[in-house]
Parts: C-alpha cells; structure tokens; sequence
C-alpha cells in the first residue's frame, strides 16, 4: 500500500500560522468516499508498513457540506475552472497535528495512458502533470495548497508492478525518480498488517501515537512540507525525467538531430540512397528511412519472404492478370468473377451514410483498428495494384467515398492531424490518404507529426518507429508506447516515404514518376532505385537516380533523371504548385514541351510524357507565376479526369 506523508502547519509565508503543537496528535487518514457520518470512536483502524490509519467513509463530496465564507469562495473557483463540481472534502477533525498521512494518492486509472496510446488528454498523463490539489484548511484561516503531481505526489501501481522498465535497465532514470517521488512505497510495496492487531485506546490517547523511528528514518525524505509544497529541487527532478523520456516540439531542431547520431548511416545501407533536405523535418525523414528500412530488410527471410500476412491470403484480381498473362484464360474469368462478386458484396455491406459526410466506408466495420482509418484502406491497399495514381484509377464512386470517408476521419484525431494510436493503421493510413488525394496542406502537418512521433532523442534507436506514441493535449509533448519497431508500422512508415518519394513501376509498359514533396523538403535525391522498365522493347531492372528542387517563392521546381538503361515509356509530375495560378512553362533539356495541367486536391501539377529515345538523362524545369489567365498553348487543361 502507499501513502504520502505531509508536514503540516509550517506555511512560513502565513503571518498568523500557530505553527506546530509539541502535545499533537498524529491526523491519519485512509481516503474513501460517501457514507454516513464519521466519529472517530467507531472508526476502523488500519496499520499500513507501521503507520496507523483511519478507514472509515471520512470524505464527502464538496458540494454536501454546508457553505462557508472560506470554502464557497473555493467551490466556486473551482466550478469557473472545471465547469462542474467533483471535489471532495474530508470532515473536519479538530485535532492538532503535525503530519497527515493519506493513503493512496494512486490514479484511480492506473496505467499512464489508455491501450495503443493516443492523444486524449483527459486519459493520458505525463510525469510532472497535475492531477488536482489537496487543500488543508487550519482554524486560523490558512490554508495549504499541495499539489498532486504525477511521479511527485501521485504516482501508478500496476503499470509499474507489472513491468519496472524503464527504471530498472536505467539507473540514472531510477536514481532521478528516487529523488522526486515522494509516495511511500511507490517503488516497493511494502506489507500490511491484520487491522485487528491495531490497539484502538493506545491510538487515541491525548499524546498521540508516535511512528517508529526505524521507520520515521526511512521516509523521512519523502516528508512533503506545507511550507513549500512542490521544491525547486523536486521539480528540476521532474523536468529532467520528462526530458529523458519524452520528445517536445522544442526537439525538433537541427541542433537535437545533430547532437543524435544515427545508427544506420548511408555508406551502410544495401539499399537505394535517399537524402531529404529542408527543415529539420527534412533531416528526420532521412534517418527514419534509413533506420527502418535497414531493421525491415533484416526481417526478411533468405528466400525473401515476409511473414506478415497469411501465407495463402487470396488476391483474386490478381490472380486474374496474372492468368491473363500466362494465356490461361479460363482461370483468369473464374478469378475475375471471384473479384466481381466480392466487390459487389463489399459495395452492399461496407458503405454507410453519416451525416455530415454522406456516403462514407462504415467506421464500425473497421476490423477494431484504432482511429478507425482502416476506412481509408480501399486508398492505402490500393496503391499495391494500382499504384501512386491509385485516387484517378479507382472506380470513381469509391474514389468519391473515400475522399468523404477521409474528411470524417480527419475530425477525430487528437491533436489535430495526429492520429498516433498504431503508427502505421492509425497515423500513416491518413498520411497516405492525404497525400494521395493531393490534400498537400493537409498532408504538410500529417507528415510532420508521423516524423515527430518517430524521434526520440535521448533514448535507444531514437529514430525508430514505435508500435503506438502517446501525445499530451495540446500536442507540445509525446512518447512511445507498445513494441518498438513493430513491423507493420514500420513498413507503413517506409511505405509513406515511398510515396513521397513517387517511383511507380507497377505497369511493366510506363514508368511513372510522381513525388509529393511537403513544405519542409526542398531538395530531394534518390540514388539507384531499382525499377522494371521497357527498354528498346525488352523488359529489364534498371536503376535510376533523381535529383529535385523546389523553391516556390522562386516559382521554380528542377528535376534531373538519370536511368542505367534507356526508358521506352515515361511520365513524370511536377509540382505542387498554387492551384491559382495562371502562366506555367515546362522545359525538357532545355526545349519547350507539350504538358498537360491538372488541378488535384488543393494543388495544381503539371504531367509531361518521355521515353523513347536512346537517352539516359533528362533535365525537366517547371516555370510558374501567378497570373489572371493560364497559358493553354499545346496544353490541356481538365480539373477532374485525366488519361495518360
């Protein structure tokens, strides 16, 4: 059992405090609530690791008793600030005393935050958050205000008796939290006598009860004085605590990321090179890439596969193409039927009309996913067979629904745009949705917050995914929760920033390169990713490295491509750029080419095709200016459907 132990009446800032009796009893008291009237003759007693307590039903809600000048004026704060009235008071108990002890001082939601993490402020806490105060009134009129502080004067119990981590791999963590927490047996649960040993007549005798001073010693540092209820010292013990274990927004600086090294630098990943440069949003992605990819590659069986879903699991449409392919066209109808009635039986079941969306994926069928944006997933999953383009190649009233299904799910994450409870289903599903859709502001602040809650400073593998993060309410505070690196949130991640990156070689026949770069990325460059292309009609893996700029209030976007093998059939997209805007020129090694202009999402981007030659580089350069007119010349424009 744990207790707080307060040194009471030694307010020194009080002109008319008493201070302490020398004849004084000992006010211990077990905190339960509601029930009849207490007297002190009746109640129970309860010796708790050598301290006598109360148990009795001492405590009743605030708004019981009858009003005071004192405490009508404190009920009244306290309703301006809450809007309700849920404090309770304890009844008076007209003794002199030198210390109160209270039993628990335990949030009654034991665990620090709720499962998967989140950013509901009202269940999440951090230490050094405030729980509430504890006011004791004194017959003078003083009145001492202690503060209920998580990992000070509030503490958890079965979080931290089922898993002691991280204090007890960290012995700097441990000796820090030592110093601030001042719950009795917080740490280490100590044993609880019979109440019935408890000698009632010796407990109430008028010169009070004494604990013993084997015991008075050993917690004689966890004494919470009135006078200064929360020490400078304490504090600062807090604050480092926070600091080792959490991330803030002040972190997110290139002076952190600089003083963090990373431990998968470029010269030692197999795989392609990647560098974003820009912000230190930019720089963070960089690493994050790096580290998760490596840690995903060393999961991968010898024979390469990845058991993440079921071996069997069925891809009916699939199935059909690839049976089209190999000239067994009596399999491929039987899978294209299997897919048919499975789409027909997804439209009749999945689909609900929410006001004010409209006709949306139903959140109750979401396979218990937290955020429910498993919605999204027709978008998210599509992109596996359709590709980056997956929102203009979708059949357009799913298209549709998931553009409404989106802006529902926007309104339930909390801080705005974070969605941490499962990084992967829950932060990066919206991410990709956004960036999928063109949503280009949108996914600005969602990628930053998928890149936040990756980082973590002063901790191992800082920039490794974690399975969950929890964020305080106003989003200046996280951490992580649940398995670090967890696999599929680390492929969605990674997966993110291939999107971002826009290499698309899923159509064997055309290359596509389409790259939605956020505000935070200037500069982006890709060394040899390997892609399947048609090359002088033959299909082969290549390797291609591109180099891309954008500097808008320039109003300039440069792209450079190099490929080991000739491109028989290419597209590439630039931008983002303002959708107002009017006059726009594209360049292709130097010469004016035809490009088609869309308008997609909330951004204009501009499409031009090559291929075809025997050249093995291409400079592309977009022009744009805000103007009254746009400039149509060898250009079409159409806002809603495209065909290349």
């Amino acid at each position: 059992m744990t207790f707080l132990m307060i040194s009471l009446g030694m307010n020194t800032n009080a002109s008319n405090n008493p201070g302490p009796s020398n004849d004084s009893l000992y006010a211990i008291v077990l905190p339960q609530l509601n029930g009849p009237n207490y007297a002190v003759d009746s109640a129970e007693l309860k010796i708790i690791d050598g301290v006598v307590f109360y148990q009795g039903p001492m405590w009743k809600p605030e708004e019981d008793f009858e009003d005071t000048e004192k405490w009508s004026e404190y009920r009244d704060e306290y309703i301006h600030r809450t809007g309700k009235s849920d404090a309770y008071r304890l009844l008076d108990l007209n003794i002199e005393a030198k210390h109160l002890y209270l039993s628990g001082c335990l949030n009654s939601v034991d665990i620090g935050s709720p499962m998967w993490g989140g950013g509901d402020g009202y269940r999440n806490f951090f230490l050094g958050d405030t729980a509430g105060t504890l006011s004791i009134g004194y017959r003078s009129g003083i009145t001492d205000v202690i503060p209920l502080v998580f990992g000070y004067t509030a503490w958890w119990h079965e979080n931290y008796q089922s898993n002691f981590e991280p204090f007890r791999s960290d012995a700097v963590a441990r000796d820090q939290l030592n110093e601030v927490l001042c719950v009795v047996n917080g740490l280490s649960f100590g044993s609880i006598r019979d109440p019935e040993e408890v000698d009632r007549g010796t407990f109430l005798i008028k010169n009070g009860l004494p604990v013993s001073k084997s015991r008075t010693d050993s917690i004689n540092g966890l004494l919470v004085y009135s006078s200064d209820p929360y020490p400078e010292q304490r504090q600062q013990a807090i604050e480092s605590l926070r600091n080792t274990f959490y991330t803030s927004l002040e972190d997110i600086s290139d002076s952190i990321i600089n003083k963090t090294p990373p431990e998968v630098h470029p010269a030692d990943f197999p795989g392609p090179k990647v560098t974003f440069t820009g912000s230190p949003i930019a720089t963070l992605l960089t690493r994050i890439y790096y580290e998760n990819s490596m840690q995903i590659l060393g999961r991968i069986d010898a024979d390469g596969m990845v058991h993440e879903s079921e071996k069997s699991a069925d891809n009916y449409q699939g199935y059909a193409e690839m049976a089209d392919a190999s000239g067994r066209t009596d399999k491929a109808v039987y899978w294209r039927e299997q897919a048919d009635r499975l789409n027909g039986a997804m439209e009749a079941y999945y689909p609900v009309n929410i006001e004010p969306w409209g006709d949306v994926w139903d959140p109750k069928k979401n396979a218990i996913f937290s955020y429910v944006n498993s919605t999204l997933a027709p978008a998210c999953i599509g992109m596996d067979y359709y590709g980056f383009d997956v929102m203009n190649l979708l059949p357009k009233e799913w298209a549709d629904r998931i553009r409404r299904t989106y802006k529902m799910q926007l309104t339930r994450n909390r801080p705005e745009f974070a969605a941490s409870a499962g990084i992967g289903y829950g932060q990066c599903y919206i991410t990709q949705t956004g960036l999928l859709m063109d949503e280009m502001k949108d996914a600005d602040k969602m990628v930053e917050w998928m890149v936040r809650l990756c980082f973590t400073p002063r901790l191992k593998h800082p920039y490794r995914v974690p399975e969950a993060s929890v964020i305080s309410e106003d989003g200046s505070t996280w951490r992580r929760w649940g398995d670090l690196g967890n696999l599929y949130q680390m492929v969605d991640v990674v997966h993110t920033i291939h999107l971002m990156i826009g290499i698309d070689d899923i159509d064997p026949s055309q290359l596509t390169l389409m790259p939605r770069l956020t505000k935070d990325i200037h500069e982006m460059e890709i060394e040899e990713w390997p892609v399947r292309i048609q090359s002088h009609d033959k299909s082969l893996l290549a390797d291609i490295s591109m180099q891309m700029e954008i500097d808008p209030d320039a109003g300039e976007i440069t792209c450079h491509l190099s490929s080991s093998h000739p491109i028989d059939q290419a597209r590439i997209r630039l931008g983002p750029f303002p959708a107002s805007t009017g006059s726009l020129k594209v360049l292709q090694n130097e010469k004016d080419v035809p490009f088609t202009r869309i308008n997609s999402g909330d951004s204009g981007w501009v499409w031009i095709r090559f291929g075809g030659e025997s050249l093995m580089e291409y400079d592309f350069r977009l022009y744009f200016k805000s103007g009254d007119s746009i400039e149509t010349a060898n250009n079409e424009i159409d806002k809603i459907k495209y065909d290349l």
